[in-house]
């Protein structure tokens, strides 16, 4: 699939405060960065790559870091001295060591009690004395429908892994229903198992939806990525009641809430009948899109690093040997309550599509 924008502009030149060290699992390492020296991959390979938690959350930090001038490190081991930059999945206490500092990209998992200090992805989850909200980047290039479709609604695509779309909007009837009003469906099976996933490709798309039933707990990870990569796409988007997009929005034209195939099908006949209002939306689409780049994403991570990141990192090289000890011994405990926790409450507890709308939950106290 080709793929627009092989090279982005550089950015400008920026720099860091406190020495940044980013660590990746030996077998998830990105090798254009072991050696230090900044390096340009096409939007094709940052396509193929990013797909795990710690390609977006590790590697293509650094790699944007590196882009906009920032000197730091990347290796498969943390290291003293330096704010060390982890994911969530791979660190445990057998591997972070007692002296160094951690900051760990949470994505959609488990809080990180091992952390000095979290970044999240979600607003609402990143409420705590030590956490920051830090958007997840952009699908990377992102190929924006065909403007000569116009305002015909002809395909209503699902962009990720099959299995997170809820079982009703895979099912044969919804697909006879959407045939019926001359829409085609693609959910991206077949690409999914080809192993060429078409997230980024929108130009014959004319709806996205997203819909999933997880749990209250569970979704308060999610970030609004669905709703920020349509308005890239400059495609109208249908998504369930999610937090992430609630928040970003302001008006209806930002997307419309479905929470069953009939809302969906509703929606798909409102559209088809009132070709202005599809208009409309792809327009707020690419007003709205300018509040959400990489650009914008790449700066709060260096404001985060020499700001509060930074300050903290300090405090915590001014800790005695004997505290730093005792912090990742209780931590350690806590660390694997809050696993168990996390996936106690993702496999069972009240879940969105299953009770009607209510206001959010308020943030956990943290522990």
């Amino acid at each position: 699939m080709a793929v627009s924008n092989v090279v982005a502009e550089r950015p400008a030149t920026r720099s860091l405060r406190r020495p940044v060290h980013f660590v990746c699992p030996p077998d998830q390492v990105w090798p254009e960065l072991l050696d230090g020296a900044p390096v340009e991959l096409s939007m094709e390979t940052l396509l193929e790559r990013s797909l795990q938690n710690v390609d977006c959350w590790v590697s293509r930090v650094c790699y944007e870091l590196r882009r906009a001038g920032c000197e730091c490190t990347y290796a498969t081991q943390t290291r003293r001295g330096a704010i060390n930059v982890c994911d969530a999945v791979t660190l445990r206490w057998t591997n972070r060591g007692v002296r160094p500092y951690v900051m760990i990209a949470r994505g959609d998992k488990h809080w990180p009690m091992l952390a000095n200090f979290v970044a999240s992805q979600n607003r609402q989850d990143a409420g705590r004395r030590n956490g920051i909200f830090i958007p997840i980047w952009l699908q990377a290039g992102i190929l924006p429908r065909d403007p000569a479709r116009g305002a015909a609604i002809r395909k209503l695509s699902f962009k990720g892994w099959p299995a997170n779309l809820y079982a009703d909007f895979r099912s044969d009837s919804f697909r006879a229903a959407l045939a019926e009003r001359g829409v085609d469906y693609d959910i991206g099976v077949e690409a999914f198992r080809s192993g060429r996933p078409n997230w980024a490709d929108y130009r014959d798309c004319d709806l996205v939806i997203a819909v999933r039933n997880l749990t209250e707990f569970d979704i308060r990870t999610k970030p609004g990525s669905k709703l920020v990569n349509a308005w890239w796409g400059e495609t109208p988007a249908l998504l369930g009641p999610e937090p992430a997009y609630a928040e970003m929005r302001r008006s209806e034209l930002d997307y419309i809430e479905v929470r069953t195939v009939e809302d969906a099908l509703a929606a798909i006949d409102r559209l088809i009948a009132d070709p202005e209002l599809y208009a409309a939306m792809v327009e707020n689409g690419r007003v709205r899109r300018r509040e959400w780049t990489d650009e914008l994403f790449r700066d709060m991570w260096i404001d985060a690093l020499n700001g509060v990141v930074a300050a903290d990192f300090e405090a915590w090289e001014r800790r005695s040997g004997l505290s730093r000890v005792a912090w990742v011994a209780v931590r350690s405990v806590k660390e694997q309550v809050s696993r168990r926790r996390r996936w106690r409450r993702t496999q069972s507890g009240p879940r969105v599509l299953d009770a009607p709308p209510s206001a959010p939950r308020p943030a956990e106290p943290a522990s």
